[in-house]
């Protein structure tokens, strides 16, 4: 069981969500780690990057959590034995949309929210998944998207806004205009949909223009001048949504109490995008963590 023991529970003030479920996107290769290893199941911390994904989300008590596999799928679904999620299968990688498109059928029927999350974002916490959804409840709004600022913003999708603030779209970087690129504000990949009307816009999806993918933030823009339209969540914490790509360098330390940040703490030197060899938790006994396990 891969848990621990940090995050509130449901007695902290996280509401039951029967009508809530959750989708981790688990299928990439990422060949930018340079490793044979599924992205999602590279060691931080002595743990796969997508049970601290599990762990943020628990609190929430999502109806049903589902895990999108494709690269390496079957590994990935060992590695999670006796976690309470479900697996869906993406033989072919054609892009997050078409990685949701998966899991239409496993929620026929399903009418109420579905929280989209990143496998390979362990610093994700469980506070900011509770505002980003209260966020998309109180607005009533058919999607959702987690923002955040980033300095150096390349190898992220843009958030295009209107010249009043609304949220226009989100443009990937390979699509992105010049000036789009200039745009600091990024999409940190985790959103909170209306199951439905999702499915609908996903069914609308064409490929990119340059990769022939079908991006899920593309539904941003179909769903922006529906009823209820769309909306935007920022997060003040950018280092809390940075995932594997591009290679991150997590100086921060993992607080396994739930009350302060969630993040990895390598030594100086630690690996970037410019060194050979596999991006992975060189050095874990260097990471302060409070042992816990849930039973």
């Amino acid at each position: 069981m891969l848990r621990r023991g940090y995050g509130p529970s449901s007695e902290d003030g996280y509401p039951h969500m029967n009508d809530l479920c959750t989708v981790i996107l688990a299928a990439g290769q990422g060949t930018r780690m340079r490793s044979k290893l599924p992205k999602v199941l590279h060691p931080v911390a002595g743990l796969p990057m997508i049970a601290y994904v599990i762990e943020a989300c628990r609190p929430l008590q999502a109806k049903r959590t589902l895990v999108i596999g494709g690269h390496q799928a079957e590994r990935v679904k060992q590695a999670l034995a006796g976690e309470a999620v479900e697996f869906v299968y993406q033989p072919e990688q054609r892009g997050t949309a078409h990685a949701l498109l998966h899991t239409q059928d496993a929620l026929a029927g399903f009418n109420g929210d579905l929280l989209v999350v990143s496998g390979d974002t362990p610093l994700l916490a469980t506070q900011t998944l509770d505002v980003l959804l209260r966020a998309h409840r109180e607005a009533r709004a058919l999607a959702t998207v987690l923002t955040t600022d980033l300095s150096d913003p390349t190898g992220y999708g843009r958030v295009v806004r209107s010249a009043t603030g609304g949220l226009l779209r989100i443009v990937e970087e390979l699509e992105a205009t010049p000036q789009e690129r200039q745009i600091h504000e990024i999409n940190a990949g985790v959103y909170c949909f209306a199951a439905q009307p999702l499915f609908e816009a996903l069914q609308a999806i064409r490929p990119s223009a340059v990769k022939r993918e079908l991006y899920l933030p593309d539904a941003i823009e179909l769903l922006r001048d529906r009823a209820g339209g769309v909306r935007a969540c920022r997060t003040a914490d950018p280092d809390e949504v940075r995932g594997s790509t591009p290679a991150p360098n997590w100086r921060r330390s993992i607080d396994s109490s739930g009350e302060g940040p969630r993040s990895v703490c390598w030594p100086k030197g630690s690996p970037s995008s410019t060194q050979s060899g596999p991006i992975s938790d060189r050095s874990p006994a260097s990471v302060p963590i409070r042992s816990s396990t849930r039973t």
